[in-house]
């Protein structure tokens, strides 16, 4: 069969494909000090969070310990399912009564909490939807037909939030709204996780920031107003603050929390450095776990889509998000935004070239020459 005339207009009419790395928000007029600015916002359209940040349903991050480490400061845990379903559940009830005095809480005045699943395993949607307050699908590409029918048959049966992801165009927002009873949320981003090598094997992916305003474009064409959780490759307040300016209601964070003190896993010594493990869910050792194959295609699949890394032992999650929303509050300073919705109608953004990028980094002789920079 002969190629289709139009692979060349194809490649020449590919859609320019942005990361994190190429823009920078330009500099606005401010009318407030960071510590006014505003960071409440929604994780769906029924759930509001003190502070946009949602850790991730990755087994070397989120048990229950770091959930309550979230909920106590604002954000908010999606605790992950490569473990039974009894295990699941089980963290689940371990945050809801944990003795902290919770910034993010349901009615009853318990901490936030939520909960992966897969709609391919409606035993285990049904258990953890009795004890959390939401649930976030864990599958890499919903825009599926199987798995989207299954969401629809199992969504009837269940009372929490539902989160629907991994999505990365508009397409798959238009095919999802359409097919599915509700969606309460949105999470964006293919390929761009830092234990993720999906995009790299395959050369297919969505990288979060076209993500979000991709999807986020979408639900503002449908006129829904539905949160999007920007996921994948959030590597500091910066990178967050372009993602919260493209659409997102929140960000999701795994490297940045893998190496606090509540991540599941112990600290180890590595060439005399403290240090904790990090892997990807479709790592060769996540994999042997098996609870969570079905995230990945068909459970034969043998492509390891994931690796496994060391990230250093920093401490409590409490410092680490302190610090993380200081400078999300200075970016949103510097941007002249006074809150998230603000931020999506002030905020400007600059295409960075490759010099540029190179220049806005720590770049002083001296610096390197004292070692101070690596």
């Amino acid at each position: 069969m002969a190629l289709p005339q139009s692979s060349l207009t194809k490649l020449k009419g590919a859609a320019n494909v942005y990361t994190f790395r190429d823009f920078i928000l330009l500099p606005g007029r401010s009318e407030l000090e960071p510590r006014e600015i505003d960071l409440t916002t929604r994780l769906t359209e029924k759930i509001k969070l003190g502070i946009p940040l949602v850790s991730s349903p990755m087994d070397t991050v989120t048990e229950w310990k770091m959930a309550a480490a979230l909920a106590r400061v604002g954000g908010v845990g999606v605790v992950h399912r490569n473990m039974t379903i009894e295990d699941q559940v089980s963290n689940l009830r371990k945050v809801k009564s944990a003795r902290i005095d919770p910034k993010s809480a349901d009615e009853a005045g318990k901490p936030l909490v939520g909960a992966s699943i897969s709609p391919l395993d409606p035993k285990r949607c049904r258990a953890v939807d009795s004890v959390a307050d939401f649930l976030v699908c864990d599958v890499a590409h919903f825009h599926n037909s199987n798995v989207i029918k299954a969401a629809a048959r199992v969504l009837p049966d269940l009372s929490g939030d539902f989160i629907v992801g991994n999505v990365g165009t508009k397409a798959a927002v238009l095919d999802i709204v359409r097919e599915l009873p509700r969606v309460d949320g949105f999470r964006a981003g293919i390929g761009s996780g830092s234990v993720c090598v999906t995009s790299e094997l395959t050369r297919v992916g969505a990288p979060t920031l076209y993500a979000v305003a991709e999807v986020s474009t979408a639900l503002s064409m449908l006129k829904l107003d539905i949160p999007v959780i920007g996921d994948g490759g959030i590597r500091s307040p910066g990178d967050a603050s372009l993602a919260l300016a493209a659409g997102a209601s929140s960000v999701m964070l795994g490297a940045l929390l893998a190496g606090c003190d509540e991540s599941p896993g112990p600290v180890v010594t590595v060439k005399g450095r403290r240090m904790k493990v990090h892997r990807g869910m479709a790592s060769a050792a996540a994999r042997k776990v098996r609870f969570a194959l079905d995230r990945y295609s068909v459970p034969s699949k043998g492509l390891d889509e994931g690796v496994e890394a060391y990230v250093p032992a920093n401490g409590g999650a409490e410092q680490t998000i302190t610090t993380f929303c200081d400078g999300l509050r200075a970016a949103f300073g510097y941007g002249g935004a006074k809150s998230i919705r603000d931020l999506w109608h002030v905020a400007s953004f600059g295409l960075v070239s490759p010099q540029g990028s190179l220049e806005m980094g720590a770049h002083s002789p001296s610096l390197h020459q004292d070692g101070l920079v690596s």
